[in-house]
Formats: structure tokens, sequence, C-alpha cells
């Protein structure tokens, strides 16, 4: 049975200066960068319908490069260190019926250069057979 995958294109928002504008993604790195020195990331969705019990769901995310904290209605979820990492991790239990995701990144000599959003941000859902 195949992983049914919702992807979190958009809209997504970035914080400057204390306050959340909507960006499309990808953008430029470098312009959210010169905007604010600690470049956040948001995004707002709703829990799957149709859920079972022995469901699980994952948030994905391909290519994230750190330094980066993700954190899921204000609940740190994943430390992501420098370096180009997958992330996967089980949500299944902290999702509300409206939800936010949250990814702030480091900053410093390198991180400004390599860090960010390099591809799509996904919910997977896995039925129990395939977990």
């Amino acid at each position: 049975m195949a992983v049914h995958r919702i992807r979190l294109r958009g809209p997504w928002e970035w914080r400057h200066r204390g306050r959340w504008n909507r960006v499309r993604l990808p953008a430029g790195w470098s312009e959210l960068l010169a905007a604010d020195k600690t470049p956040c990331l948001r995004r707002q969705f709703h829990r799957p319908t149709g859920l079972t019990a022995d469901d699980k769901v994952l948030v994905v995310a391909g290519n994230l490069a750190g330094p980066a904290s993700v954190a899921l209605d204000a609940t740190m979820i994943a430390d992501v260190p420098h370096g180009s990492h997958n992330l996967q991790v089980d949500v299944t239990q902290q999702l509300l019926p409206s939800c936010i995701l949250m990814i702030e990144f480091g900053v410093g000599d390198q991180a400004e250069r390599r860090s960010g959003l390099w591809e799509s941000v996904s919910l997977e859902i896995r039925a129990a057979e395939e977990n």
C-alpha cells in the first residue's frame, strides 16, 4: 500500500522584524537573510482527516540544511545540526485540529550561506502495515 503524502507547499510565512509576511518558496535565501538575521519560516495546516488509531503521521523534509530547529505548535520536534539532512519526525501524538510548523534557522559565518529549506516539506501518512 502506498504512503499518502500531503505537500505543504504554501502559503509559508517568514518573520521579519517581529511581523509575519507571506513568502513563496523556494525563495532567494539571501533575500530572506538580508531582511532578518534569524530566518524563521512557519506553515499552518490542519490535522489530516480519516486517520485510524494505527496510522502514523510524519513531517518529512528533504535536503533541510541546518543548523535549524523545527517545532510543531511551539514544541520542539527536531534539532538539525550543520549540514544537509533528510528530516522524518513522527508527529502523530502531537497533532491538533490546527497546527503550526515552524523552522528557525541558525546564523553565523557559515550558517548564513548554507542553511535553508531546499525541497518541499510534506506530511506522510503511513498505515499500520507500512510502519
